[in-house]
């Protein structure tokens, strides 16, 4: 269970919870937060297209993730391209949270946030996954995107599974 969404779903008692994940992959964390949370609905957002270089990977993990949350098929809307152009279908102010788990690098995390703070309500939380700090910090541009994205904004992070989040 990530963290993220357990503080989310915790944090939002209300009959309707209505949540981005941005980086679906297999659609695995999607399915098992839809499973233990009926009351949310989802907006995943994933182009499919990192790793490519020609190889039918991506297609067949789409397809799998299309046939794992088919069960879920009322309570999630499927955006498949740019998560920063993903972000122009939904009106600013219309999520309670969204969770970016796409491209690591500083700059498209930097962008991700910038695209997806305006949607998130008053109150609401944006997180994400793999804020490391000390030397894991280098691996990935999360933590320093995040950091710089939120200065002197409390944010909170898990050390297992690396979840982070700010609540707006």
């Amino acid at each position: 269970m990530r963290g993220v969404f357990a503080y989310a779903m915790k944090h939002f008692n209300k009959d309707k919870v209505i949540g981005v994940e941005v980086g679906v992959n297999l659609g695995l964390n999607a399915f098992e937060h839809l499973v233990v949370y009926p009351n949310l609905e989802m907006h995943l957002v994933d182009n499919y297209t990192r790793f490519r270089q020609g190889s039918p990977y991506m297609d067949d993990t789409k397809d799998w993730m299309v046939y794992v949350l088919a069960p879920f098929k009322d309570r999630i809307t499927f955006h498949f391209k740019d998560s920063v152009e993903a972000a122009n279908d939904l009106a600013d102010n219309s999520v309670d949270f969204v969770y970016i788990d796409a491209s690591h690098d500083y700059n498209n995390v930097k962008k991700d946030i910038t695209a997806w703070t305006p949607k998130v309500r008053k109150g609401g939380i944006i997180g994400g996954h793999d804020f490391y700090t000390g030397k894991f910090m280098m691996a990935n541009g999360v933590a320093a995107a995040v950091v710089r994205k939120f200065p002197g904004e409390e944010i909170s992070h898990t050390r297992a599974g690396g979840d982070w989040w700010v609540k707006l």
